[in-house]
């Protein structure tokens, strides 16, 4: 988990914060992305990773190849290769502020990326792995006034796992199946 903002939009939620709601068992208050898969799997899956500090990305809003390049010195990208096909199993990027899914906001949809579907190159390699996958989702989901639903109450919190759990799916090969 990749979490960064920007130099004119910085992060109000702690890392710590987001590897609970990412990692923990049994303890983070609505439930963790980890107790998730848990449960959905009925305990086969083990949802492990890490979250790193908050990054600043300088240039542009997404996190591009050199971004990748420019983190091979602090993180080992090897130890995230579980099933050691030589491609990175996930990255989750999570960017400061809310998403354009749940207000009116500048930024951007969450969305998930996966290079191979669009026979694009893969990234790397980085400590001998390629990246072919990630999701993006917001850090913020804003709150709406309880009186006025319409109404933005100008009070932001966690953007719950719903989002996360969604977009990382989607890296699993999970396809959105809405009626259209």
């Amino acid at each position: 988990v990749i979490p960064y903002d920007f130099d004119f939009w910085p992060y109000r939620i702690d890392s710590a914060v987001l590897d609970s709601m990412f990692f923990a068992v049994n303890s983070f208050r609505d439930g963790s992305i980890a107790d998730y898969f848990k449960e959905i799997s009925y305990d086969s899956i083990i949802f492990v990773g890490k979250v790193l500090p908050w990054q600043t990305l300088s240039t542009g809003f997404f996190p591009s190849a050199s971004f990748f390049a420019s983190l091979n010195s602090t993180l080992d990208f090897s130890q995230f290769d579980g099933n050691s096909d030589g491609v990175v199993d996930g990255i989750v990027f999570v960017h400061a502020g809310p998403g354009s899914e749940d207000s009116s906001s500048a930024f951007f949809w969450s969305f998930t990326s996966l290079r191979s579907l669009n026979n694009l190159p893969l990234w790397g390699p980085y400590d001998g792995k390629l990246i072919d996958s990630w999701s993006m989702c917001p850090e913020l989901k804003p709150l709406r006034q309880s009186c006025c639903p319409r109404e933005w109450a100008n009070v932001d919190t966690l953007s719950p796992i719903v989002v996360y759990v969604h977009e990382m799916l989607h890296q699993f090969h999970v396809w959105d199946l809405y009626d259209g």
